[in-house]
C-alpha cells in the first residue's frame, strides 16, 4: 500500500497480475518517488528517474506528460528517466512557439544537464519524432 509522506507524491497504480493479487506498480513496488526539476535552457523542467545501470529515456507525445508511462517505467530495468517536455505537465512552457529542432535541442541539453548518455530511447508519437530527430542530427 502507498501511504503519501509528507512533500512526496505517492503514485500507485493497480495492475493484475494473472489473477493473483494486484500489484503495486509504477517506479517501483512500494516505494515513494516525488518529482524532480531542474532549469535547462531557463526553463524550469519537472523529471522524474529511478533505477541503476543502462539508461532509458522516455519521451511522452504532444499533449500529454510523463505519467504516459507510469506502468511501463515500473516494468523496466536500469535508470529510467522520463520528463516533462517544456509546456506540458509540470514544465514551464517556452516563451515562443517552438519547432521540433527545438524540442530535440532541448533534450539534448537536458541530457547533458543530468550528465547522462541514454542506452535505451522510448518515445510515444511526439516523443518518437523529437528522438528520430535527434538521432538524424546528431543531437
Amino acid at each position: 500500500m502507498c501511504v503519501p509522506r509528507a512533500g512526496m507524491i505517492a503514485r500507485c497504480i493497480r495492475l493484475q497480475n494473472s489473477g493473483q493479487e494486484p500489484l503495486l506498480a509504477g517506479l517501483a513496488q512500494n516505494r515513494y518517488y516525488s518529482p524532480m526539476r531542474c532549469i535547462v535552457d531557463g526553463l524550469v523542467v519537472e523529471y522524474e528517474e529511478h533505477g541503476n545501470g543502462n539508461v532509458v529515456l522516455m519521451l511522452h507525445g504532444w499533449g500529454d506528460n510523463l505519467h504516459t508511462f507510469d506502468r511501463l517505467a515500473g516494468t523496466l530495468f536500469g535508470r529510467v528517466v522520463r520528463l516533462d517536455l517544456p509546456g506540458f505537465g509540470g514544465s514551464e512552457s517556452p516563451p515562443a512557439d517552438w519547432a521540433l529542432d527545438d524540442y530535440a535541442g532541448f533534450v539534448k541539453d537536458f541530457l547533458a544537464r543530468l550528465n547522462i548518455r541514454p542506452d535505451i530511447l522510448i518515445g510515444h508519437s511526439f516523443g518518437g519524432r523529437i528522438i528520430l530527430k535527434g538521432m538524424s542530427t546528431g543531437v
